[in-house]
């Protein structure tokens, strides 16, 4: 009878995805695995074929993870802007896992559905709200949530570089102003845009947002 291993193939998983979180998806090799887990290489290929096997569920966990997270951004109003809240946060808290999710050319993913795909899961609750609070149609809804996706992203780049340290507050004006801008261009394009509609926006905006009561 083969003896039992000695460790399991979850506890290799989160050995693998602590080293991605310190020091990145590059320093997933078997011998840091084995170091840190105080053994040899072979437990490692008794659970996987290869490294890139590994390393796929490594990234394929941790985007899960990033999605999760996204997702209780559901749980606050306004859910929109908690959103870009979150989609930042995650960068300045786990710098080397974001890099990972959000690399160009990233052969570690093989799944079907991409990092994009997996935002469809949470972004009809959030583009029925921008659709309400700006009075957009579902078109310009969509369009709002993808180029503030870019522009969270771009804040998120300046954070992990080192250079931006913004606050709550100033990423909240950020966004605000940001969103501000794009609706107002769409308005003035369709023909909707007016002084009522820009004080409601600018109010909706300025608001940072707080967790709904459950009860």
């Amino acid at each position: 009878m083969p003896p039992k291993p000695k460790f399991t193939r979850d506890e290799i998983l989160s050995c693998a995805l602590e080293i991605a979180e310190t020091s990145g998806i590059e320093c997933v090799v078997a011998r840091e695995i084995a170091k840190k887990l105080g053994t040899t290489t072979s437990p490692i290929f008794t659970f996987y074929n290869s490294m890139d096997e590994l390393k796929s569920e490594v990234y394929n966990t941790a985007r899960q993870q990033y999605i999760d997270y996204l997702k209780e951004s559901i749980n606050y109003f306004p859910a929109f802007k908690e959103f870009g809240f979150r989609f930042i946060d995650y960068a300045k808290k786990h710098p080397k896992i974001y890099q990972m999710i959000f690399a160009t050319d990233n052969s570690y993913d093989n799944s079907p559905i991409g990092i994009g795909k997996a935002f469809e899961e949470i972004s009809d609750l959030i583009l029925n709200e921008i659709q309400v609070k700006f009075e957009l149609s579902l078109q310009n809804a969509n369009e709002l949530f993808e180029q503030m996706l870019i522009f969270g992203n771009g804040i998120a780049s300046l954070i992990i570089s080192g250079s931006g340290h913004f606050s709550r507050e100033q990423i909240s004006r950020f966004l605000g102003e940001a969103c501000n801008g794009i609706v107002i261009v769409m308005k003035i394009k369709d023909g909707t845009y007016n002084q009522e509609m820009f004080r409601k926006m600018v109010g909706a905006l300025d608001i940072i947002p707080e967790k709904i009561n459950a009860d």
